[in-house]
Formats: structure tokens, sequence, C-alpha cells
């Protein structure tokens, strides 16, 4: 019975002994899981902020110089264009803005133009009316598609 004893507290250091080893590896892979998990929060935590950097960058930034041309030329500043050359579809919106931009300064200056010819236009036919209507002779007006006038004394 002793030596039953002996070999049952044998067995029973021996299984505590392995408890004792089990339960300071565990501690260890613990505290090594912990490390990784930190360690990984903190790659995911620089791929995040990198991405919203790229986003910015890419994006908003290329998105808030368009509004800002945008409304340029809304108010007047038909010379607007934007400035950056990126080969995604910003950048392919980037050149039909500024081809829509030079379309319209050209219309804008076309008509800009025309109003001035119209002008001048106008301007000549008053004082042709005023030198008619100041002359000592009658002068009459025909038109095929219009009544005649008469102008003058």
């Amino acid at each position: 019975m002793e030596r039953l004893q002996y070999n049952g507290t044998r067995i029973v250091n021996r299984i505590e002994a392995t408890v004792d080893t089990l339960e300071l590896q565990n501690g260890e892979i613990q505290q090594e899981a912990v490390k990784v998990f930190w360690g990984l929060a903190l790659v995911d935590i620089t791929l995040l902020v990198a991405g919203f950097f790229g986003v910015h960058f890419r994006i908003v930034r290329p998105l808030h110089a368009l509004c800002s041309a945008a409304q340029g030329i809304a108010s007047g500043r038909y010379q607007e264009r934007v400035g950056f050359r990126l080969h995604d579809e910003i950048g392919q919106l980037a050149q039909a803005f500024n081809r829509m931009a030079d379309e319209v300064e050209r219309n804008m200056r076309q008509n800009s133009d025309s109003l001035a010819r119209l002008e001048k236009a106008y301007r000549d036919v008053d004082k042709f009316f005023q030198a008619v209507e100041q002359s000592p002779v009658s002068v009459l007006i025909a038109d095929t598609g219009a009544p005649i006038r008469s102008c003058g004394r």
C-alpha cells in the first residue's frame, strides 16, 4: 500500500508539474497573442489612415477643385480651369470640364462680339434716322416686307 501511495504521489506530482508547465506556457501564449493583436491593430489603423489620405488626395481634393472652378465659371470667370492630370475617372472628368470651359469661354466671347456688332449697328441706324429727321428734304423708306414710312419734313 505504501508503494501504491508512493506511486500515486509521484503521478500526482508529475501531473501538477505538467499542469504548472502548461499554465506557464498558456500565459506566455496569451501574452504573445495580445502582442500580435495590438500589432495587427496598429497595422490596421495605419492602413486606415493611409486609405483616408489616399481618398482625400485622389478623390476629395480634385472634386473640390472641380467644384471651385465650376463656381468660378458660374460667377463669370470663364478662364477657370482645373490643373490636375490624373489618369482615372476623376482625370477624365477634369479633362471634360476643361473642354466644356473652353467652349463656354469661346461662346461667351462670340456672344460678346456679336453684341458689340449689334450695338454698333443700332448706333449707326440711330444716327441715320437722326440725320434723316433733321434733313430739310423728305425721305421715303420702302421695304418690300413693311409699309412705306415717311421720315423728315
